[in-house]
């Protein structure tokens, strides 16, 4: 009995782990949601970052979803793209969509972006634009560490990239809940 139960569990894995070609690639850092961070009110752009190393096999393929999870709903929102950068900051801005209709607190929200996004192989950053009236606690994020890149903001009180990390004085260590999703 147990060598039955031990060859159907080994067939299970195998075919679970089947190569399927029109599986989505995901860009993202984090680990899951946990929680969100409580920001005063204003601007802010949280954002993750995929250096051109790490998008070379993305290269002519779209970028078709961008997912990101809010804890609680901010009083607007956006998505953004950026491709290219310095490496501190990103390039050019690519693609923008107000998103605030759209929107689910406690959940993971995924947008389709309603033109295509080639990518060129350069570095990339997905951005969620948030705006609040007052003290919220919004835009999604693992319990960390940070990974390199996974925790970029700007807030609007000094229009400057930096990491969260930086921002909070390595208060705060944790990856963003934004991802991305690549079609072939």
């Amino acid at each position: 009995m147990k060598k039955v139960l031990f060859f159907l569990l080994l067939s299970i894995v195998a075919f679970s782990c089947e190569k399927d070609d029109d599986l989505t690639a995901d860009l993202f850092y984090d680990r899951g949601s946990n929680d969100a961070p409580a920001l005063n009110a204003g601007e802010y752009l949280a954002a993750v970052r995929f250096p051109a190393s790490e998008m070379q096999d993305y290269q002519g393929r779209n970028l078709e979803g961008i997912e990101y999870y809010l804890k609680e709903t901010p009083n607007q929102c956006e998505v953004r793209v950026y491709q290219g950068g310095s490496g501190t900051e990103p390039g050019n801005l690519i693609y923008t969509k107000a998103v605030t209709t759209e929107m689910e607190r406690d959940s993971w929200n995924l947008h389709t972006p309603d033109t295509n996004i080639e990518l060129s192989g350069e570095e990339l950053w997905i951005a969620v634009r948030i705006v609040l009236n007052d003290v919220g606690a919004t835009i999604g994020c693992d319990v960390g560490p940070a990974t390199t890149d996974g925790d970029w903001f700007n807030a609007d009180s000094n229009n400057v990239w930096e990491t969260f990390r930086s921002f909070t004085n390595n208060d705060v260590n944790i990856n963003w809940n934004i991802r991305g999703h690549v079609s072939d």
